[in-house]
């Protein structure tokens, strides 16, 4: 750990016991998410309370994420059933410490059918009524 991380780190935590507020956390608003390989799912974190700084840096070990947009890998290499679990992280950019996670699985429904993936409901469509003939 880099001394720049460690005064971060020891400047978060004894600031609330100084000031009286509560510690800082990353609550993302998803705990768990099943895709298709290469989609891409949007999570949402946010810093609480919001004294805290909002800045938040996210990671994944496989795919790639950026500002919350998680692009699953093309699923290589997979378990048994045909899954392949990542672990997205959600970390408050000033202390490092305060971090959420999203469990995602991603089913190759080629290697494992069985395991269907919901469909996001379709937008619902609006009928325009066709104009009256004069």
């Amino acid at each position: 750990m880099k001394l720049q991380e460690m005064l971060a780190l020891a400047i978060c935590l004894a600031a609330p016991v100084f000031a009286g507020a509560a510690p800082c956390k990353v609550v993302i608003t998803q705990a768990s998410h099943t895709m298709l390989p290469g989609s891409t799912a949007i999570f949402k974190a946010e810093v609480v309370p919001a004294s805290c700084s909002q800045a938040i840096t996210w990671t994944a070990p496989a795919g790639s994420v950026t500002d919350g947009s998680f692009h699953a890998p093309l699923i290589s290499p997979i378990d048994s059933k045909g899954t392949k679990h990542v672990v997205v992280i959600a970390k408050q950019t000033d202390a490092p410490h305060a971090s959420a996670t999203v469990s995602v699985s991603i089913i190759d429904t080629r290697t494992n059918p069985s395991q269907p993936i919901k469909p996001v409901s379709p937008i619902p469509s609006t009928t325009v009524p066709s104009a009256k003939k004069p």
